[in-house]
């Protein structure tokens, strides 16, 4: 036994093993690496660090997150009853969006994301309500329109 030459390989053998690595390395970051990360750190991007991926223990990012949520919410919400909550929630489009933070050089910043659709109950049933985005992009269109034509007229 003696040392072989590597054989070709037919296009579709190649394209199958490079589909099934493919799947390997996709199981391996789902299920193993991601929710590792998740469980152990917070990972978020910086204001500072456009690119970087930044990495907090829980315990930190919570002693970080805790002053600037509290200032948040009392400079800019007020407490509201869980039942008028969902009175209001139920008679308008627009919806509700998470917040999250992205740590800056100083202090933290406040990002809303407005693509997210929520699930909402209406009469009885669970359904995913449209994004803000959605909602708004009528309303985009027409600013938008105004503005051209304000500048076309100039």
């Amino acid at each position: 036994m003696g040392y072989e030459p590597a054989q070709r390989m037919s296009m579709y053998e190649t394209a199958k093993r490079k589909e099934l690595m493919m799947e390997l390395i996709y199981y391996i970051f789902d299920s193993l690496l991601v929710p590792l990360i998740r469980s152990n750190f917070y990972v978020t991007e910086s204001n500072t660090h456009r690119n970087a991926l930044l990495y907090f223990r829980h315990d930190v990012w919570r002693r970080l997150v805790e002053p600037a949520l509290v200032k948040f919410k009392f400079t800019n919400f007020e407490e509201m009853q869980q039942k008028l909550v969902v009175e209001l929630l139920q008679k308008r489009t627009l919806g509700v969006s998470q917040i999250r933070f992205l740590p800056k050089s100083i202090g933290l910043r406040a990002i809303a994301n407005l693509k997210r659709r929520v699930q909402v109950r209406t009469h009885g049933t669970q359904r995913l309500a449209k994004s803000i985005n959605s909602v708004l992009t009528p309303v985009l269109d027409v600013l938008n329109y105004e503005k051209v034509t304000y500048y076309m007229q100039a």
